[in-house]
């Protein structure tokens, strides 16, 4: 199973990224280019299901707070199961947002 709609750029941010939350989280219901739920208008890069009480979503990209995580907010907001949310990006396009005061990174580990 591949990234496909991925730049191979991209495609390097979203393997780094998977292995990381396999390592963390493992792979339970591990889902790629797949809508979490019909009612959730977003297709996330990949997501898991590490247990039954929370599902983890990454979405690879090179813009910070990309449209496609705006326009699904509400729908997760409002969907009745956690969702963890994560975006991943290259460092370079995340050291050189104009915005960088207002981004919060996290590291697992």
């Amino acid at each position: 199973m591949t990234f496909a709609r991925l730049s191979d750029r991209l495609l390097l941010v979203a393997n780094s990224s998977l292995a990381l939350c396999r390592s963390n989280f493992g792979a339970n219901g591990l889902r790629r280019d797949e809508a979490i739920h019909p009612t959730i208008g977003w297709k996330p890069t990949f997501y898991l299901k590490p247990n039954r009480v929370l599902i983890v979503a990454v979405e690879v990209s090179d813009r910070l707070f990309p449209q496609a995580l705006k326009s699904a907010a509400h729908d997760i907001e409002h969907y009745d199961y956690p969702i963890a949310v994560y975006q991943a990006c290259s460092l370079d396009v995340y050291q050189h947002d104009r915005g960088f005061s207002r981004v919060a990174c996290t590291r697992f580990g």
